[in-house]
């Protein structure tokens, strides 16, 4: 049920002419979604709202103290993937 809902919610956004379907070749099954330009400000606004966010959640931290969090962030996504991917070190 919830896959009809993205269905229903993909189908509106290409109505309003903000998605636009195109096909994968070599797999009939899958369909790859791309933004129009008419698109492009409402994700300029959504670029800043997450831009205002972070600056006001961050707001006190130190440079350095978020640069060492995006750091320990990257190597735990980095080992997330090789645990998915079945690589080990």
């Amino acid at each position: 049920e919830q896959g009809i809902r993205h269905i229903h919610r993909q189908q509106r956004l290409v109505c309003l002419g903000l998605l636009k379907r195109g096909s994968i070749f070599g797999d009939r099954r899958k369909i790859s979604l791309t933004c129009t330009e008419k698109a492009a400000p409402i994700i300029a606004d959504g670029l800043a709202m997450q831009k205002e966010f972070f600056e006001r959640i961050a707001d006190g931290v130190a440079e350095e103290d978020i640069a060492a969090y995006q750091r320990i962030c990257d190597i735990m996504t980095k080992n997330a993937k090789e645990m998915i991917g079945g690589s080990k070190k």
